[in-house]
């Protein structure tokens, strides 16, 4: 019994994830891809100065 409430579980889990996706237009990218520079540059001057938290996070953000 466990067992199917399992399996049962699963499936409806893995129907969800089957359905989900994401939608992204190229403008979408081409304007995520122009902000990398940006990021990149940012990361860099907060890392020269020291401002290693404020650096992370532009670098995740590029790297996102």
């Amino acid at each position: 019994m466990i067992i199917q409430r399992k399996s049962l579980f699963l499936c409806a889990l893995l129907l969800l994830c089957a359905t989900a996706r994401a939608e992204i237009t190229e403008q979408q990218i081409e304007a995520d891809c122009a902000k990398i520079p940006v990021l990149a540059s940012q990361g860099e001057q907060l890392y020269k100065t020291q401002k290693y938290a404020k650096a992370r996070d532009a670098f995740e953000q590029q790297a996102a």
